[in-house]
């Protein structure tokens, strides 16, 4: 079931969870159902958490809001693209979806831990109230 593979998936490093993901979209793509429900309920989730951020922020969800997205995961076009669907359908308008490689990730972090080492906003707001 999807339930029980969720399960074991929260069990795998993300390193390990990207690695089995082109078995799971080569699946989906085969319109296989529980492939299709496993890839669903992982962009609800991060759906869900991106919701849980703009409310710590005080922000709205407002058309053309500004989304980076990156990592292992949404590396995969299929992913990428779904993830921004569910987010418009949440959201009821556009988003302005933006890929990030990491190397770009990776100085967003160091400019958010120097901001907020410094007491700098809005770094050390997103870190102290918004940081899942």
């Amino acid at each position: 079931s999807a339930a029980r593979l969720g399960a074991v998936a929260q069990r795998l490093s993300p390193r390990e969870v990207a690695a089995r993901l082109p078995v799971v979209i080569d699946a989906f793509e085969r319109d296989d159902w529980l492939a299709a429900d496993v890839l669903m309920a992982g962009m609800r989730q991060l759906v869900e958490l991106g919701e849980v951020a703009l409310r710590r922020a005080d922000l709205e969800a407002e058309e053309g809001l500004r989304v980076a997205l990156g990592g292992g995961v949404l590396r995969s076009d299929t992913c990428r693209e779904g993830l921004v669907r569910l987010m418009q359908a949440a959201w009821g308008h556009p988003v302005d979806a933006r890929r990030v490689e990491p190397g770009a990730a990776a100085l967003g972090a160091a400019w958010l831990a120097s901001g907020w080492q410094a007491g700098e906003q809005p770094q050390r707001r997103w870190v102290e109230d918004v940081a899942l």
